[in-house]
């Protein structure tokens, strides 16, 4: 597919979401950006994206949205729709979430070794993994998850505030416990 964007007067707008999707995929997240505006619905694979660094402004994924291993993720957008779940394992590079984000699903964020900090106004209507998060030093107060909260791992980690609400069991690193 990478031939074909190559010739004059291609127009990407024209592909289809999920051909715009495997083009991101080919050319491992550079053209990230062809998302714009795009909503997917079910499984958004865009695990070991390695030059994936950002997420479209305006962006929403309703089902899964896989970014594991994606080394060179920075951020997600502040406009950015997740209703399922989404996969954050071993983006190494990781360091921010929205503030004010509410992440309507699961959040698995396993091993992002330089995120310390959760954003205030964090929201996960489901489970949020924090596992492996060797940087993370502190959670905002405010902080929300309607399910369980896995901290193993998180080595950094020297407090829980005792105002942040959680609806089951808190899984605490070692070293707190």
């Amino acid at each position: 597919m990478l031939d074909e964007i190559a010739q004059p007067g291609f127009d990407v707008n024209k592909l289809s979401v999920w051909n715009k999707v495997r083009l991101v995929r080919e050319c491992g997240g550079l053209l990230i950006d062809i998302l714009e505006g795009e909503t997917i619905e079910g499984v958004l694979d865009l695990g070991y994206c390695v030059s994936l660094t950002h997420l479209p402004r305006h962006f929403a994924v309703h089902g899964y949205l896989d970014l594991r291993g994606c080394v060179s993720l920075v951020c997600l957008s502040a406009n950015l729709t997740i209703s399922g779940f989404i996969n954050l394992a071993n983006c190494t590079s990781f360091i921010c979430i929205p503030k004010n984000m509410t992440i309507d699903g699961h959040a698995y964020i396993y091993k992002c070794t330089s995120m310390t900090t959760l954003p205030v106004g964090l929201h996960v209507t489901r489970d949020l993994a924090l596992e492996g998060c060797t940087a993370l030093t502190h959670l905002p107060a405010d902080l929300r998850v309607d399910g369980c909260l896995y901290l193993d791992g998180c080595t950094s980690l020297t407090c829980i505030p005792k105002t942040i609400m959680v609806g089951g069991k808190i899984d605490l690193p070692r070293h707190l416990t």
